[in-house]
């Protein structure tokens, strides 16, 4: 995976994914105004390989993590970041399989069962999918989905990796399931730190695994 040329720049007036909303409302007669922004719904993905009884991740670099941790150890920089100063692989990420709601015209499972496809290579169905939850952020405007998929060695059509045309570069990745979820609980893994969606799917995990064949 290579990372080049990764700058910041105060936020465009023309953003293809965000928009800035400003909310005015009144509490016990006392304005109060409130900035947000709407961005698209999303869907996540825990995807169960239940011939290997592990876990299918995607790993991938997330510009948003890496300046994050670039402007805490050197401050706010508009322009060029050094890798020098911080290794771009800093902003690698082990997480689940996800994406926007982007195409209208499918509902959230069937854009779940696309992302899955895309980015590892399993081909399911959108009936495949069980919701395990759905949450609404107090700091932005949308809904994330959250899926659970079984998948068998004989459902994996290509490579997967995302689509590089939209700037997506991943790597498939497994883990053994059980334990793996055991040690992102207790944070004994350090490899999703701050993830609290992959998080909250092991902890779904492992209160259902019973039904699940993992031994």
């Amino acid at each position: 995976m290579s990372i080049t040329n990764v700058r910041t720049s105060e936020n465009p007036n023309n953003l293809k994914y965000i928009k800035p909303i400003k909310i005015d409302f009144e509490v016990e007669g006392h304005p109060v105004e409130w900035e947000t922004f709407e961005i698209k719904d999303s869907v996540y993905i825990l995807i169960f390989n239940k011939n290997r009884k592990s876990f299918v991740f995607v790993k991938q670099f997330r510009a948003v993590v890496y300046t994050s941790q670039y402007f805490k150890k050197e401050g706010k920089v508009y322009g060029s970041l050094s890798s020098d100063k911080m290794p771009y692989d800093k902003g690698l990420t082990l997480e689940l399989c996800a994406g926007l709601c982007d195409k209208p015209e499918l509902t959230p499972q069937q854009a779940a069962a696309e992302e899955v496809l895309e980015e590892t290579g399993y081909k399911v169905s959108a009936d495949d999918l069980t919701l395990i939850t759905f949450f609404l952020s107090g700091a932005r405007v949308g809904t994330d989905y959250v899926y659970f998929v079984e998948v068998s060695d004989d459902q994996k059509v290509s490579n997967g990796g995302g689509l590089l045309n939209e700037g997506e570069s991943i790597t498939v990745e497994e883990r053994p399931a059980k334990s793996f979820a055991e040690a992102v609980i207790d944070d004994s893994s350090s490899q999703c730190s701050g993830n609290i969606v992959l998080k909250f799917a092991c902890l779904w995990f492992l209160q259902k695994y019973k039904d699940f064949d993992v031994s």
